[in-house]
C-alpha cells in the first residue's frame, strides 16, 4: 500500500505536465558510441573508435574524428583497447581507461589533446580480482573521481591524485553487483552526488550526495522505484535522473541548495527509455546516448531425431 500510494502521488506529478525543450540527434550510425563524454565548451565527444580500439574525439560541428591514442589495427596489435573516458575542466586532456589483455591488467591513462604521449597515472596489476571505473575530473583539476573494485569485492569510490597517483577513498559499499553507475562532482567541486543499489533491491538504485572530502553524506532521492544519475547542471542548481516511478522510464529533476535538496522532483520528459549520460556542456544542453540494435529472425526445419536442419 505503501509503495502503491508513493507510486499514485508520482503519477499525479507527471499529470501536470512536462517541461518543454527540444530534442535534436546529432550522431547515428555504425562509429555511434556511449564510452565517452561532452566537453565542457561542447565541442568535441569523447568515444571509443571500434574500429582500432582506440580513444578518440569527435568535432561536433564537423562530425570529423581523431584518434589520440595510436594502437593499430586488432590484426596487427593485442595491445588491449579504450574503454569510459573523462574532460580535464580546461577541455585540453582526458582521461580514460585502458584494458590491457595481453597481460591482464586495467589501467588509467591521461592523454593531452596535443598529440603529446599517454601517462599512465593508475593501475589494477590483475583484472580478475579487481577494477577501476573512472566517474569525472574535479573542477580544480586535482583529482580523478573514480569507482574501484578491491578484495574483499566491495566497490569503493575514492579520488586518484593527478600528481602523485594516491588514492582517497571515500565511501564503501555493500553490494558487488551491481556496480554505481555514475558519479560527479558539483560544479563548485564540494559535494559529489552518485546513485548505489538499494539494499532491499539492489538491481534499484537510489541517489545520494556526499561532500568532496568524505566527512558528511546526505540522502538526495530515496524511493521504491528505480533512480539513476544523469547530470548535475552547469549552473549548480538542479540534478537531473531517471526514473520509473510512474511506469515508465522518465527523466526528472531536483534543486540543490547548499549541498542539500530544495522541494519535490520535478518531471521533465516523459518515456526517455533506457538512456546513457554523456554529460552537460557549457551551455546547458544534456547528452545522452541511446543503445539500438536491430535483429533477424529466421524459421528452418529440424530432423527431431538428429536436430540437423532439413532446409
Amino acid at each position: 500500500k505503501e509503495k502503491l500510494s508513493i507510486m499514485l502521488r508520482a503519477q499525479a506529478v507527471a499529470e501536470k505536465g512536462e517541461k518543454e525543450f527540444q530534442v535534436r540527434q546529432v550522431w547515428t550510425g555504425k562509429e555511434v558510441d556511449g564510452s565517452g563524454e561532452i566537453s565542457f565548451d561542447g565541442k568535441y565527444l569523447s568515444f571509443v573508435d571500434w574500429e582500432t580500439g582506440d580513444l578518440a574525439i569527435r568535432e561536433m560541428a564537423t562530425g570529423k574524428k581523431r584518434r589520440l591514442t595510436h594502437k593499430g589495427s586488432w590484426d596487427a596489435s593485442t595491445y588491449g583497447f579504450a574503454m569510459t573516458s573523462v574532460w580535464s575542466p580546461d577541455g585540453k586532456q582526458l582521461a580514460y581507461i585502458w584494458e590491457n589483455d595481453a597481460k591482464g591488467q586495467v589501467e588509467v591513462h591521461i592523454v593531452g589533446l596535443d598529440g603529446s604521449e599517454p601517462r599512465l597515472l593508475y593501475q589494477v596489476v590483475d583484472y580478475n580480482k579487481g577494477w577501476v571505473e573512472l566517474a569525472d575530473w574535479s573542477p580544480d583539476g586535482k583529482n580523478i573521481l573514480a569507482f574501484f573494485l578491491n578484495e574483499p569485492k566491495r566497490w569503493q569510490v575514492g579520488l586518484i591524485s593527478i600528481k602523485d597517483s594516491s588514492i582517497q577513498i571515500l565511501k564503501t559499499f555493500d553490494a558487488v553487483d551491481p556496480f554505481p553507475m555514475k558519479a560527479q562532482f558539483s560544479p563548485d567541486g564540494r559535494y559529489i552526488v552518485y546513485d548505489f543499489p538499494q539494499k532491499e533491491e539492489f538491481r534499484k538504485k537510489d541517489i545520494s550526495l556526499i561532500s568532496s572530502d568524505g566527512t558528511k553524506e546526505i540522502p538526495l532521492i530515496s524511493h521504491p522505484a528505480d533512480d539513476y544519475l544523469l547530470g548535475w547542471s552547469p549552473d549548480g542548481k538542479w540534478i537531473l535522473f531517471s526514473s520509473d516511478r510512474t511506469g515508465t522510464r522518465d527523466a526528472w529533476i531536483i534543486q540543490i541548495l547548499e549541498g542539500k535538496p530544495r522541494g519535490d522532483s520535478q518531471l521533465v520528459r516523459r518515456d526517455i527509455g533506457i538512456i546513457v549520460s554523456l554529460g552537460f556542456s557549457q551551455d546547458g544542453s544534456f547528452y545522452y546516448n541511446t543503445e539500438g540494435a536491430m535483429y533477424d529472425i529466421y524459421s528452418a526445419k529440424l530432423n527431431p531425431e538428429t536436430g540437423n536442419i532439413i532446409e
